[in-house]
């Protein structure tokens, strides 16, 4: 059973229950008259409870369990926890500023973790237009004034940064959208898909795949995972592109002096820096403003990290330390879990695609598909499991969700496992699985090949 503090009561599948159980006389499940809802919201439904011996850490109760229609894990809730005196130990998030790893490093790079904005050394940044691209001013959008006093600080501490600057006149102008900030903050974005990006010639300096950035982990087992803070802004852009990108807001026209969340060719400038800054470098990989260290060995790692992090304080930029993971057995990097054993799905992203419930409509299964899609690699055989669901989005197909739907939608949950690992990229043990395949095709063939190699000789043999 899977140690679950959030859950109220402990309970199984009912094909768990069926395994346990599988012959007759089976316990009698009794009905249970409070719902149950998942962490997403969903309802669960309860086939009935059960009263069962439980021995737990060296101690015995009895204690209900129920059973409910699921495909997820089973269980162990708090209502047995307490039962049995069983505590998970609580899990202390540990300032990385106040760990012993973290200390020297910060006596050795103080200005990495200082809390001003970071600055870039290097020439700034030039978004280029299309050739005869005319300037296009927009007019500012009305902004709700509960949010008003809120986006003045916000514009306030922009202006402080010396990201913003106020100008009186600009041939360009971009509104603005206000987004509301996991912690409460707010965020000012250009809304610049109708300005800027109409007429910015694209960047095609290519963002890495998960792929390519997993291949320069072999046999890493200690991992350092830096982050960048207000990654984007700590660019500098130049005079032409600085006026291309002002923003109108309800207090007039601002300058904006750093690159801007929101311009479509930003994520591939931004990378193009990082890579320059960071390339040589062994067991590094960097997406956008996560940065990701790796060693075999303990001092292998702290050799590369402070590599690392020299090259990033003679650049100017800064990280921001709470968000900063130094010299740990395992990190989670682009959604995945990364450790000694390999790549593996999270456990929460795992519950989340096998809590879905069943599909109502196209719409539902294009989610559920797409979701899958993240895991894929994981999923041994994927496009032939969930070959039925596609049929379901062909052009003119009308929805009816049948039993071979159903078979695959839940098989295709079951496929994915948070205990799934990929094996780090080897290029040794690549050679060798080359080589016995080559060698196994030989084997394979000898039957065939053997008779008209020796056909010639045989025919000497039997002459004499």
């Amino acid at each position: 059973m899977h140690v679950d503090t959030g859950a109220d009561f402990s309970c199984i599948t009912l094909s768990s229950f069926d395994n346990l159980w599988p012959r007759k006389p089976t316990p009698r499940l009794e009905p249970f008259a409070k719902k149950l809802k998942a962490y997403t919201g969903q309802a669960v439904p309860v086939v009935g409870k059960v009263n069962v011996n439980v021995t737990l850490a060296g101690r015995s109760a009895v204690l209900p369990l129920l059973v409910v229609h699921s495909s997820g894990p089973n269980l162990l809730g708090r209502n047995w926890m307490k039962a049995l005196q069983y505590f998970v130990p609580q899990l202390h998030a540990v300032a990385v500023s106040e760990s012993a790893e973290f200390k020297p490093i910060m006596h050795e790079f103080p200005s990495l973790f200082t809390p001003e904005l970071g600055k870039f050394t290097g020439p700034p940044v030039n978004i280029p237009v299309q050739d005869n691209a005319q300037p296009i001013f927009k007019k500012a959008r009305m902004v709700p004034l509960a949010l008003r006093e809120r986006v003045d600080k916000e514009l306030q501490r922009l202006v402080d940064q010396d990201i913003l600057e106020p100008v009186r006149y600009s041939n360009w102008a971009t509104p603005v959208v206000v987004v509301n900030k996991a912690n409460g903050d707010l965020r000012l974005c250009g809304d610049y898909k109708v300005t800027v990006n109409r007429v910015a010639k694209t960047d095609s300096y290519p963002l890495p795949r998960f792929e390519d950035l997993l291949a320069a982990l072999p046999k890493a087992s200690h991992f350092s995972k830096l982050d960048l803070s207000q990654a984007y802004q700590q660019l500098v852009v130049d005079d032409s592109t600085q006026e291309m990108l002002t923003i109108n807001t309800h207090r007039g026209l601002f300058k904006v002096k750093r690159l801007a969340f929101g311009i479509s060719s930003a994520p591939g400038l931004f990378q193009r820096v990082m890579e320059t800054i960071l390339h040589g470098l062994p067991g590094v990989v960097v997406f956008l403003d996560d940065i990701l260290v790796v060693g075999s060995t303990k001092k292998e790692h702290d050799e590369r990290l402070r590599m690392v992090l020299a090259r990033l304080q003679a650049a100017g930029l800064r990280l921001k330390a709470d968000k900063c993971m130094i010299c740990v057995a395992q990190v989670v990097f682009l959604g995945h879990l990364i450790s000694a054993k390999g790549i593996q799905p999270l456990a929460d992203k795992v519950a989340a695609i096998q809590g879905v419930h069943t599909p109502e409509r196209a719409e539902d299964v294009k989610v559920f598909l797409g979701m899958l899609q993240y895991y894929g690699r994981f999923l041994p055989g994927l496009a032939t499991v969930v070959e039925p669901l596609h049929r379901l989005l062909d052009k003119g197909h009308s929805w009816k969700w049948t039993p071979e739907c159903d078979r695959a939608f839940q098989y295709a949950k079951a496929l994915l496992s948070s205990e799934s690992v990929l094996v780090h990229f080897d290029r040794i043990c690549q050679r060798f699985c080359l080589s016995t395949r080559a060698l196994l095709g030989w084997v394979l063939c000898w039957p065939i090949v053997c008779p008209m190699v020796l056909k010639g000789r045989l025919h000497t043999l039997l002459a004499h």
